[in-house]
């Protein structure tokens, strides 16, 4: 005997109902999986940022061993041949961190500046160094060292110190000594203001590169799904090419810490930083607005705060803000 009509039906309705069930099973998982990826990067994001953020503000003002600022570092670097000291390698209070509020923005492009966003300058002495491998014979001979493993070059300014005292300069000429000498670092006048240093360093001694470092949300020049804009974190050395470091950050927001007194100690915050004394900063607190770049993660778009700044987004992407802060430590007590 065949099925009847009635049982038919009932047999299509039943599987239609575990067909259904099945596909509300895959989508949930197919959606729990994206939002649990979009979290991940997300977080992944967040945390590398503020880490090399972190990592670099904590070094703003390093200079071996003199703090910045004591005296006892002295800047001979004049790569514009004006005879006086250039003022962006000279590594004090007043210049170890910049931070400019809501730029103006880079004019658009990849790796220009996201306008309405902070940026951070940092100055400070690379950590990689190599020791001096023989003594100066005067303040005005070559700096020998056994090798160049950061493949330093005539133009390059770096810094020589010895914990006494710190000479940045230009150096016009990077060449092997041969024998233990290894390599001769040149310090002439033709990119400096004069070709003498503040003393004759001994094998006690260290050089080290000088580095500006800037921190921005810049325009990758990439669009999304939605054909938004997919901003990142860059970070620019000396003035060079932008790199590009994670994807997805969104927006910065700089707040900083003040000591108005001089104790050392914080004595008041202030939401607009580049319009205080930078010699007064003694910690900074970085927000990072960053986006998944997965649309439809989460069920409802929600406002958050950046720092001092509302947002209240449109799109159901994940947005979430990463809060660090770090203390100059070159400025501690």
């Amino acid at each position: 005997m065949g099925l009847s009509l009635v049982e038919l039906l009932v047999a299509i309705a039943i599987g239609l109902l575990v067909v259904a069930g099945v596909v509300q099973v895959y989508v949930s998982a197919k959606q729990a999986y994206r939002a649990t990826e979009a979290l991940a990067r997300v977080q992944e994001a967040g945390r590398f940022a503020t880490a090399a953020l972190v990592r670099d503000i904590r070094m703003a003002g390093y200079a071996g061993c003199p703090a910045a600022g004591s005296g006892a570092v002295t800047n001979i670097v004049d790569l514009d041949g004006d005879g006086s000291p250039d003022p962006g390698y000279t590594l004090d209070a007043s210049n170890a961190v910049q931070i400019e509020d809501e730029a103006a923005g880079g004019g658009g492009g990849a790796g220009s500046v996201v306008a309405g966003t902070d940026t951070i300058t940092l100055r400070f002495a690379a950590p990689q160094m190599v020791a001096v491998s023989s003594p100066m014979a005067n303040e005005t001979a070559q700096v020998h060292v056994a090798a160049n493993p950061y493949s330093w070059a005539a133009g390059d300014v770096l810094i020589v110190t010895d914990c006494e005292r710190a000479d940045i300069f230009a150096a016009t000429a990077v060449a092997s000594g041969g024998g233990a000498v290894g390599v001769n670092i040149a310090h002439g006048s033709n990119k400096n203001t004069q070709p003498r240093l503040s003393k004759a360093y001994a094998q006690q001694a260290f050089v080290l590169a000088y580095l500006t470092r800037k921190y921005f949300v810049g325009d990758t020049g990439r669009t999304d799904d939605a054909g938004q804009p997919v901003y990142a974190l860059y970070r620019q050395d000396n003035g060079g090419t932008p790199v590009e470091l994670v994807e997805g950050v969104q927006g910065m927001e700089i707040s900083v810490a003040l000591d108005t007194d001089g104790d050392g100690s914080a004595d008041t915050r202030s939401d607009s930083p580049g319009s205080v004394s930078a010699d007064q900063i003694v910690a900074v607190t970085v927000n990072l607005w960053v986006r998944s770049i997965l649309d439809n993660v989460v069920e409802s778009p929600r406002t958050f705060s950046v720092g001092t700044e509302t947002v209240s987004p449109t799109d159901k992407r994940l947005h979430l803000v990463f809060t660090a802060t770090a203390a100059l430590r070159n400025r501690l007590p």
